[in-house]
């Protein structure tokens, strides 16, 4: 997304910068299958990404929702910071004649469609995660657990709002016929009963 002419001025190789120069790149969007916490942008390329002449770094406010003061803290100082910087990027609006980079969080491409070259990509968005994978590899099971739950409720609570979804009420003894149709899958599964001690 450098401005070309500013790339000749560097050690840059003849053919990347040519075909920077005929290329036209008007929009750059940077995926990440993970949320804003879990982006590994060092402490100065997130902020550098806005310093380029001619060029408007976006993100979508609804990214961040959701993340406290408490849960950047937690998730450690340059996730913090970056968080900072996401939201003052997310209050930002397009500029007329500037390109631009779109950094999306929680989205991954589920699909690539053309005949004999990428014509599109259909995107997913990655709205549920547990464990590590939604806080990082930190806390123990019961940490975990909680916010596992929290995950499950999300999910309840989404499906609830959806018209032509059904939620069935499985009865008391499913989590045992759960328990059993796993074990006899996973012996080695790892149950409430065993971190109980029972």
């Amino acid at each position: 997304m450098t401005n070309p002419e500013v790339l000749a001025l560097t050690d840059i190789a003849r053919q990347p910068l040519e075909s920077s120069r005929s290329c036209g790149v008007e929009e750059v969007l940077l995926m990440g299958r993970r949320g804003p916490l879990q982006s590994a942008f060092t402490t100065l390329e997130l902020p550098e990404l806005g310093e380029i002449e001619g060029v408007d770094v976006m993100v979508d406010p609804a990214d961040l929702e959701g993340i406290s003061d408490e849960d950047a803290a937690a998730a450690g100082k340059i996730a913090k910071n970056n968080v900072k910087v996401l939201h003052d990027y997310a209050g930002h609006a397009p500029r007329p004649g500037h390109r631009r980079i779109m950094l999306r969080f929680l989205t991954s491409p589920i699909e690539i469609k053309g005949d004999d070259k990428v014509e599109s990509i259909v995107l997913g968005r990655n709205d549920y995660a547990v464990g590590w994978i939604k806080r990082g590899p930190s806390g123990v099971i019961g940490t975990n657990k909680k916010r596992s739950q929290d995950t499950v409720d999300t999910v309840l609570n989404d499906l609830a709002g959806v018209s032509d979804v059904e939620l069935v009420d499985l009865g008391s003894d499913y989590a045992d016929q759960l328990t059993e149709w796993l074990t006899s899958r996973q012996p080695k599964l790892v149950t409430a009963c065993l971190l109980a001690g029972h």
